[in-house]
């Protein structure tokens, strides 16, 4: 699973691209409920395929290697599961001023890198709550 370039872990490899661009795609764009509920389902499986990469790389043997990439896949871990989250959320609470909070976000705390990116795909205020405002995705 290509999340990060090893040689470079602010570097996106192939996997966090597509997870990139199937996100920019679903928040951006009136598709097909199919098509919606597809690029949902794919994205609802990278959350769980990273959670999987997340405990097997805490099983490993050789910590050095653990505590260098633990940071980043801990950070992937966790937005790819915001941003699924976020959509699933949509797709049943679609009333414009509705807000979906993550508990443990910091008010006025940005990333870098993966995080960032997917930070910056989703309507956040300042108390990093999520407001869902009217769009192509409501019909």
């Amino acid at each position: 699973m290509e999340v990060f370039e090893l040689s470079c872990p602010f570097t996106l490899g192939e996997y966090a691209r597509s997870f990139l661009d199937e996100a920019r795609l679903l928040l951006s764009s009136s598709l097909t409920e199919d098509r919606w509920k597809q690029g949902l389902q794919r994205l609802e499986k990278a959350a769980r395929d990273v959670t999987t990469l997340f405990e097997k790389l805490k099983e490993i043997e050789n910590r050095d290697l653990l505590y260098t990439l633990y940071s980043y896949v801990w950070e992937v871990r966790q937005e790819f599961a915001v941003v699924a989250g976020y959509l699933l959320w949509r797709q049943r609470d679609k009333a414009p001023g509705q807000r979906f909070a993550r508990s443990y976000f910091l008010p006025k705390t940005y990333l870098g890198g993966l995080v960032a990116e997917l930070q910056r795909l989703l309507p956040l205020d300042d108390k990093g709550e999520m407001v869902h405002e009217r769009s192509q995705l409501d019909g």
